[in-house]
């Protein structure tokens, strides 16, 4: 199935909860925002000691925004890898308890037993 047999609201739905879910992108907003703070930080740093306040922004920027990105990125990864888990242990138990819960409907089969039973492809005798 693909998005446009989905509907409007389904697909932004599904939109919405991959960005939601990507540790990339979870990640990447993170780093924004810890570069948002440590650039200022790391010029007023740098400005109080008397350097370069340009220079102290971008290694205040790039080191707090790596570090938090990383942070965040690795977290969100390991969120999801345990909401993949409990996904399979309930997929488990639902199988358990019903075997053909994941078989197509059987008006999907209609044509191949349809085929089997009048004797094509060498199936029925």
């Amino acid at each position: 199935m693909n998005d446009y047999d989905r509907g409007i609201v389904p697909s932004s739905i599904g939109e919405t909860k991959y960005l939601e879910k990507s540790p990339f992108i979870q990640g990447f907003l993170a780093g924004l925002k810890g570069a948002l703070i440590g650039a200022p930080t790391g010029a007023a740093i740098q400005a109080m000691r008397g350097k370069n306040p340009l220079l102290g922004a971008v290694i205040g920027g790039l080191g707090a925004g790596f570090a938090s990105g990383l942070a965040k990125a690795t977290a969100q990864k390991l969120e999801n890898v345990s909401e993949e888990e409990a996904l399979r242990y309930h997929v488990e138990q639902m199988k358990a308890r019903e075997p053909f819960v994941f078989m197509p409907p059987p008006a999907s089969f209609g044509r191949l037993f349809t085929r089997m039973h009048s004797g094509e492809h060498g199936y029925a005798h």
